[in-house]
């Protein structure tokens, strides 16, 4: 049975999550409707990433304190960000030099840390689930298998997105590539609301 004090760390950690997923939205929202504001502030998109996993760690080590498995997701997260960091340093190496191999090479690294962030993120909604399926919270965690379907057609989206920088480095497809890179922005803003909309729920019923 969970104590008051168990409901209150879970919840703790379920309310970390949603402040991030806040910070992150913003920060997608501006990337896309704002660029300029990225160019006069050129470290901001870095910022907001720190932020958002500093954030994100906070919130499952608290949860983590009532449901273990939580604290299991932070070795995912920690090598996420590594695995992103070798995408983003072979990218730009490769965007200089124009080599095809090296762009492949980027792509290979992207898609490893879009799965995953796929798997660390269908970890929490399947682990916050339980508990709220335990707690008789059944509209909520309907709420959640909606946000992962939507997570879903973001995650073809981006792996499209990849393939196509790999297509781009033979042939000019810039318009296609844009294309698709906002088509997964405003995906990401979708999976960004529903995961707003069901922390929020989620955080007052833990």
């Amino acid at each position: 049975m969970e104590t008051s004090q168990n409901k209150s760390n879970l919840s703790e950690g379920i309310n970390l999550l949603y402040i991030a997923e806040i910070v992150s939205l913003a920060a997608t929202v501006l990337a896309l409707v704002a660029n300029f504001v990225y160019s006069l502030f050129g470290n901001l998109g870095n910022l907001v990433s720190i932020a958002v996993f500093i954030l994100q760690i906070m919130g499952l080590l608290s949860a983590g304190k009532d449901d273990s498995k939580y604290q299991g997701i932070i070795l995912f997260k920690v090598v996420n960000v590594i695995v992103s960091i070798i995408a983003v340093v072979v990218n730009a190496i490769c965007y200089k030099i124009g080599n095809v191999p090296g762009v492949i090479s980027a792509a290979f690294f992207s898609l490893i840390s879009t799965a995953i962030g796929a798997f660390t993120f269908f970890q929490i909604l399947g682990f916050t689930n339980e508990h709220l399926n335990l707690t008789g919270s059944g509209e909520t965690a309907s709420l959640g298998s909606k946000t992962w379907i939507v997570y879903l057609v973001k995650l073809g989206i981006a792996i499209l997105a990849i393939l196509l920088s790999v297509v781009g480095a033979i042939i000019n497809i810039s318009a296609l590539t844009s294309m698709v890179g906002t088509l997964s922005s405003l995906a990401g803003i979708a999976v960004s609301v529903m995961s707003l909309l069901y922390y929020m729920q989620a955080k007052e019923q833990l």
